[in-house]
């Protein structure tokens, strides 16, 4: 039983702080707004595989994580499998991005550790999602991290929001990731993004974009809008 029981904002930041772990602030206080949470949490080692199941829950949603390690020796790459539900997690409150409101979602992750490298694969379906007070859903997210890359495929098919999206995250270069992605958007309706009250009035439009920031605040980059109709 790796833990059970409720867990405070308060007490999370004392156990950090006496491992000598350093939180800023503003980190703090988004561990304040997650208020308590509880946690429960079971593990099992049987030859050379690990096997977790763990539940959390509080207001800032539910999560579910299940999931094995297994050691294949020195000439395989050792094996990684996961699966994860998130039910209502309040985002906003975790990120501390206003914009962002619930999600609920499932993914599954395969991947392993080679030659020291952490290699991810995750599928995932996005039943909704909060974004700037509006709600989308419908939503499949497939992603992959491999030698410092994270590369992802984002299909919507929400009637708000019909469009395809690729792109990825470079950070081999420490403390300034890159960023490339693809867009295609099609006939989306604008009165749904509460853009334009005319129920008739939709946007198609193609778009490219490139940058190196380490937040949005200090994004440099350029987007190119074609194709607009």
């Amino acid at each position: 039983d790796l833990r059970a029981g409720l867990l405070s904002a308060e007490e999370l930041y004392a156990n950090l702080s006496d491992k000598g772990v350093k939180i800023s602030g503003k980190m703090r206080r988004r561990l304040v707004e997650m208020g308590r949470l509880h946690v429960t949490g079971q593990g099992r080692m049987r030859g050379e595989s690990i096997s977790v199941n763990a539940h959390m829950t509080g207001n800032i949603g539910q999560m579910e994580l299940m999931g094995s390690l297994v050691d294949k020796g020195q000439n395989s790459p050792d094996s990684l499998g996961a699966k994860l539900v998130v039910r209502e997690l309040q985002a906003g409150k975790i990120t501390g991005a206003g914009v962002l409101g619930a999600l609920t979602m499932t993914a599954d992750v395969t991947g392993g550790v080679k030659d020291g490298r952490l290699f991810a694969y995750v599928n995932s379906d996005i039943d909704s999602f909060g974004f700037d007070s509006r709600t989308y859903s419908d939503i499949s997210l497939n992603g992959r991290y491999e030698d410092k890359n994270v590369s992802f495929d984002l299909v919507s098919f929400d009637p708000k929001a019909r469009m395809a999206m690729s792109g990825g995250v470079d950070f081999s270069e420490k403390g300034t990731p890159r960023y490339d992605f693809d867009m295609n958007a099609q006939r989306m309706k604008l009165h749904r993004l509460n853009v334009q009250p005319d129920s008739t009035a939709w946007l198609s439009l193609a778009a490219h974009g490139s940058g190196i920031g380490k937040d949005l605040d200090g994004l440099n980059g350029r987007v190119n809008i074609e194709d607009v109709e």
